[in-house]
């Protein structure tokens, strides 16, 4: 008897006591127990389908046709478990290198001149939004909205477009108003717009 009965669990891993697929021929080239707990395995760890197929030395494709195959249902069971799992320690490294930054080494030459740690704003305040939306809001995406959630609503777009002209004119206000003030600024204007009988605020 070799060790390919996928019997002898080491430490008893609770995710890999899945009823295997069952197959046909049993031969070592194909998804036997042992590679269908190894890719199990590997999932977990990575959270990339294509690296654990990878790791057991298997198709890409051929994974999803056993996840398909008769008496499978345990197997993807397992399978979208160690989804979640990967995806938790994807999560928990982005989180890590947003409190303690990505190292990076600045080199001049051949020379590591220093080591240092760069951040991303950006993403750091994602991490906030999504796991303080109290303390932070704004961070509410499609995969943490409820059945009850209502999108704000959104001004009509000629509220909006009157917003804008508005604050559009004030600041050409504004920059007329510092031209007027400034004889050399006014002769530059009239030199590319022509003559203007210039106001105390700047208006014509």
């Amino acid at each position: 008897m070799g060790d390919d009965s996928g019997t002898e669990l080491e430490g008893r891993d609770w995710l890999l006591e899945f009823a295997p697929v069952p197959r046909r021929n049993v031969l070592t080239r194909g998804w036997t127990v042992k590679k269908q707990r190894g890719f199990i395995a590997a999932l977990r760890e990575s959270g990339s389908v294509r690296m654990a197929t990878e790791a057991v030395g298997m198709g890409y494709e051929g994974v999803y046709k056993l996840r398909h195959a008769p008496g499978a249902e345990d197997f993807a069971r397992a399978w979208d478990e160690a989804v979640g799992i990967g995806a938790r320690r994807v999560r928990d490294v982005f989180i890590d290198q947003n409190i303690h930054g990505i190292p990076e080494k600045v080199v001049i030459g051949k020379d590591v001149v220093v080591e240092r740690r760069r951040f991303n704003h950006r993403s750091m305040m994602w991490v906030l939004q999504h796991h303080l939306p109290d303390l932070y809001p704004g961070g509410a995406t499609t995969h943490r909205r409820g059945w009850g959630y209502a999108a704000p609503e959104e001004p009509p777009i000629e509220e909006v477009r009157e917003e804008i002209l508005k604050r559009v004119d004030a600041i050409q206000r504004h920059e007329m108003r510092a031209i007027a003030a400034d004889p050399a600024k006014r002769a530059a204007w009239e030199l590319l717009h022509g003559p203007r009988d210039w106001g105390p605020d700047g208006e014509g």
